[in-house]
């Protein structure tokens, strides 16, 4: 009590604090805190038993899975034992699965295509490659797994047949500006009406199988091209990538000299690229 008497106390004028109410506050004040979110984001990546949920999260969170999250995926996607098919003597660069994956196709700086059943892994075709600088670079199969094409150091894309016991061979010229070039990324369009390029010219090519030209040269990029991608059945639309870092989508309903969209593809360049399958 205060000296006059007055019976005043300024204690009993403060209000009372309530803890729990405080803590529930903070609670609240901290879901609303970016932190928060980020953490559950990530808690999702590593509790998501779906492969295409944990990527989805992690694109949307940014930054590497947790230890947890790899070991995972690791174990779900990825074969644990392997057995040896073939053994060259020459660097091999590529490698490819056909469409319906009954055929796997190997090429080499042995100039030598290798087609294998992968029900037997049985060599069941080698061809011997023509007009090949250094080495095969690239390989794919027509839809109708009839055909095959390669490229290398050199102004044609190849074309050899997969079936029957006489070899059938057409060189595509694409008629490049540059003296030295190759085509490092190469694929039938969906309906195997056309063939796509990506160049050591910075070009972008589109070859017409119907019309025996090549009928679209576009300058895409600042660097090498090394990878295209269809990426609709229509063929309308197709993805670059490229040694300047950057990939892009062009449309070629609206194609003029700006791509349709893109975005980064990695600080030392984009070596493939990748899109829904075109069926």
């Amino acid at each position: 009590t205060d000296g006059d008497g007055d019976g005043d106390d300024s204690d009993d004028d403060e209000e009372r604090v309530d803890p729990a109410q405080v803590l529930n506050e903070q609670r609240e004040a901290f879901r609303g805190a970016e932190l928060y979110h980020r953490v559950q984001r990530a808690s999702t990546v590593a509790n998501a038993r779906d492969i295409t949920r944990q990527l989805r999260a992690r694109e949307h969170v940014g930054g590497a899975w947790r230890r947890a999250a790899r070991v995972h995926a690791v174990k779900q996607r990825l074969p644990s034992t392997s057995i040896p098919v073939d053994m060259y003597h020459a660097q091999t660069f590529c490698g490819k699965f056909s469409r319906s994956g009954a055929l796997y196709m190997s090429a080499s700086q042995d100039s030598h295509i290798r087609l294998y059943d992968t029900n037997t892994w049985r060599l069941v075709k080698d061809i011997e490659a023509r007009d090949v600088g250094w080495s095969i670079i690239s390989v794919d199969y027509a839809p109708d797994e009839r055909w095959v094409l390669y490229s290398s150091w050199s102004d044609y894309v190849h074309l050899y047949n997969t079936r029957g016991e006489h070899a059938l061979y057409e060189a595509l010229d694409f008629r490049p500006s540059s003296h030295r070039f190759c085509l490092f990324s190469s694929e039938f369009s969906p309906d195997s009406t056309e063939v796509l390029a990506g160049a050591s010219d910075q070009h972008v090519y589109v070859y017409s199988l119907e019309r025996k030209e090549r009928t679209m040269q576009i300058h895409a990029h600042d660097d090498d091209v090394n990878a295209i991608k269809w990426a609709d059945a229509s063929h309308a639309l197709f993805i670059s990538g490229s040694d300047d870092g950057l990939c892009k989508v062009w449309d070629r309903r609206v194609l003029a000299t700006a791509p349709a969209g893109g975005g980064s593809g990695g600080a030392a360049g984009a070596t493939t690229t990748a899109a829904p399958t075109t069926t």
